[in-house]
């Protein structure tokens, strides 16, 4: 018995001392534990430090950028002061530079316009600044720039002007930002069936569209400020300018808000039979060869206060067999080519008020048998030598005053003193 509890003792003697050892082992290990996490958690400290003190000592400080400056204008360039005294066109350069920048304004007037054929021809030129002052771009300004011209979308391009188009374009849309069409920029397109106008357009030129008869169809955006259609013709936005009609009716009203049509605003519309004028109009300017080409066309009444027939404003119109100018006109002169071609006009009557007749005015009018002249003295044609009066007695005779203005005296100017 004494045996079994000594036995008892010492196993739990053994057993104390065990449990002693495993317990200082466990307090090594965690000693060692902590010990890592706090040297751990002191290179993390030290690391954030030098992070942190390489940002603030490498990052740049923000800068502000620098304004874009416009390029100066070119020296070189030719300028020339209008008849009106208003502003300046630019004649073309006179040097050889790439890139060009047109001044918007020279000698304390603004530049307002490119004379045709201005820059023609110079096919080193890669670039150039039109500015916003700008307004009328001349036909063929840029004619054979080919480093200058750009083609987008069937559209060709100098800045922001449309000047052209490619070979075959159908439907076009000019890009957005274009602000103005060049004078005769589509000229002849007679594959031009349909066009969009963008709402940053602001200027188009004489006789843009002169001879595209398969355009049909023009599209403006109500937020363009400057041009508007109106049933099947283009206006600007006051109504005021009549620029095109587009239509494929046999008859038009013009609005009577109407004070200008523009040159060859209905050239060629070949269906149009009679044009009318809303009561109340005070149209003052027909412009060139606005009814040229319209040969079903038959008879034209003229608004009491136009002062003058423009150039070809009637010409290749063969049906053409009445014209008539009202009683009270204001009209004083007939423009150089005003009816040539108008092959079934027989009779007319001219008007006291009339004192210039220009050249070819009725050249190819085969059928004008009469021609009845208000007033039959003090008419002279210029000659090579000076003026030759004609008789006011042969004048007088309708037969030979018509054969005088269709062939004999054509190819002049008739003038009349009083």
């Amino acid at each position: 018995m004494k045996l079994h509890l000594r036995l008892l003792a010492v196993m739990l003697l053994l057993l104390c001392a065990l449990l002693l050892l495993c317990a200082c082992e466990v307090s090594d290990v965690t000693d060692k534990v902590n010990g890592i996490k706090d040297d751990v958690a002191s290179k993390v400290d030290g690391v954030k430090d030098k992070v942190s003190n390489l940002m603030t000592t490498t990052t740049a400080p923000p800068t502000t950028a620098a304004p874009i400056t416009e390029a100066p204008p070119s020296s070189g360039m030719k300028y020339k002061k209008n008849a009106d005294g208003s502003g300046y066109t630019v004649e073309g350069h006179a040097g050889t530079d790439k890139d060009l920048v047109i001044a918007e304004e020279y000698n304390g007037l603004p530049v307002v316009s490119i004379m045709k054929n201005a820059f023609s021809g110079k096919k080193t030129l890669t670039s150039i600044r039109i500015p916003a002052s700008v307004l009328s771009v001349g036909k063929g300004a840029f004619g054979g720039c080919s480093g200058l011209i750009k083609a987008e979308g069937g559209g060709l391009y100098v800045d922001t002007w449309a000047i052209g188009v490619g070979e075959y374009v159908g439907a076009l849309a000019l890009r957005e930002g274009t602000t103005g069409i060049a004078d005769g920029a589509f000229l002849g397109r007679g594959n031009l069936t349909s066009l969009a106008l963008p709402a940053s357009l602001k200027a188009i030129g004489d006789e843009a569209f002169s001879g595209c008869t398969a355009l049909t169809k023009i599209t403006v955006p109500a937020e363009n400020i400057a041009f508007t259609v109106v049933g099947d013709a283009l206006y600007t936005k006051d109504m005021t300018r009549l620029i095109l009609y587009f239509g494929t009716g046999e008859s038009f009203t013009v609005p009577a808000s109407v004070t200008e049509i523009a040159p060859c605003a209905f050239r060629g519309r070949s269906s149009l039979k009679t044009v009318t004028f809303e009561a109340g109009s005070a149209i003052s300017s027909i412009g060139s060869y606005a009814f040229a080409d319209c040969t079903s066309l038959s008879a034209f009444s003229l608004p009491k206060t136009i002062t003058r027939l423009s150039e070809g404003m009637l010409s290749g119109c063969t049906a053409l067999t009445s014209f008539a100018f009202p009683a009270d006109t204001a009209c004083t002169a007939i423009g150089i080519d005003a009816f040539r071609g108008c092959t079934a006009l027989a009779e007319l009557c001219v008007p006291a008020g009339i004192t210039e007749i220009g050249t070819g005015a009725f050249s190819e009018c085969g059928g004008l048998a009469a021609v009845h002249l208000a007033v039959t003295s003090g008419w002279h044609v210029s000659d090579r030598v000076g003026n030759l009066e004609i008789p006011a007695s042969r004048l007088a005779t309708p037969a030979f005053a018509a054969a005088a203005l269709r062939d004999t005296y054509s190819a002049r100017a008739w003038t009349r003193v009083n």
